[in-house]
C-alpha cells in the first residue's frame, strides 16, 4: 500500500540535513562561553566531538538532555576564524544585542547561517557591532520577513547546497566548516 504523500517524504528526505551556525572571522573560541552567558544560557558542563561535520553535528543534536531546559551548542577554531553550531537555531536571530556587543568586544563579525530542511528554511545574516549589514531570509524559497540588502545567490538557490556555496563566496573556510571537525561541546541551561 502506497501512502498518500510518499512524494513528499521522498523529497524531504533527499533534502541536505537541516544546519545552523554562526561564523566569527576571528579566534574567539575561547570567548563562546561568555557569549552564551550573554544570550541567557548557564554553561553546566563542556564535552567534545570528533568526526566530519554531519556526523558531529548530528551527534550534537541527539546528546540526551537530563531534562527540558537543557541544551547543547559547538564550537570550534577554524582557519580564519571560529564557527559556533546552535542545532536549536535561535542565536543568530533572537540574541541580535548580544551578537552585536560580542562582535564589539572582540572585534569580529559574524555570520549567521541557517538551514531547516523541513521547512525549506535558508537564511543567512551579516552582523557586527553596529548591527545588521544584510539579511536574508527565505521560505520555500520566496522572501520572509524584512531582507536588507539581500543575497542574490541565495535567491538563486534557496537550499542547504545553495547556502554553502554563499559561504564560501563570502570567504568563509567552508572546506574546514564542513569537513572533519574537533568541536567543543556546552552543555547548557536555558
Amino acid at each position: 500500500m502506497a501512502f498518500p504523500h510518499d512524494h513528499r517524504t521522498r523529497r524531504l528526505l533527499e533534502r541536505e540535513r537541516s544546519f545552523s551556525l554562526i561564523f566569527f572571522d576571528g579566534s574567539v573560541h575561547e570567548a563562546i562561553p561568555e557569549f552564551l552567558v550573554a544570550c541567557g544560557y548557564r554553561v553546566l558542563a563542556r564535552g567534545r566531538i570528533e568526526g566530519p561535520f554531519d556526523e558531529a553535528y548530528e551527534a550534537l543534536c541527539d546528546i540526551e538532555s537530563p531534562s527540558d531546559g537543557v541544551v547543547h551548542k559547538g564550537g570550534c577554531g577554524l582557519p580564519g576564524g571560529t564557527v559556533l553550531l546552535d542545532p536549536e537555531m535561535v542565536l543568530g536571530f533572537g540574541s541580535e544585542d548580544a551578537l552585536r556587543q560580542f562582535c564589539g568586544a572582540h572585534n569580529v563579525c559574524s555570520i549567521v547561517a541557517v538551514w531547516e530542511r523541513v521547512s525549506e528554511t535558508v537564511a543567512c545574516r551579516e552582523l557586527d557591532s553596529l548591527g545588521v549589514r544584510s539579511s536574508t531570509f527565505l521560505l520555500r524559497g520566496e522572501p520572509d520577513g524584512d531582507q536588507l540588502r539581500p543575497i542574490e545567490g541565495l535567491q538563486r538557490d534557496p537550499t542547504g547546497a545553495g547556502l554553502v556555496t554563499v559561504l564560501d563566496s563570502l570567504g568563509l573556510p567552508v572546506a574546514d566548516m564542513f569537513g572533519d571537525v574537533d568541536i567543543a561541546v556546552w552543555r547548557l541551561e536555558e
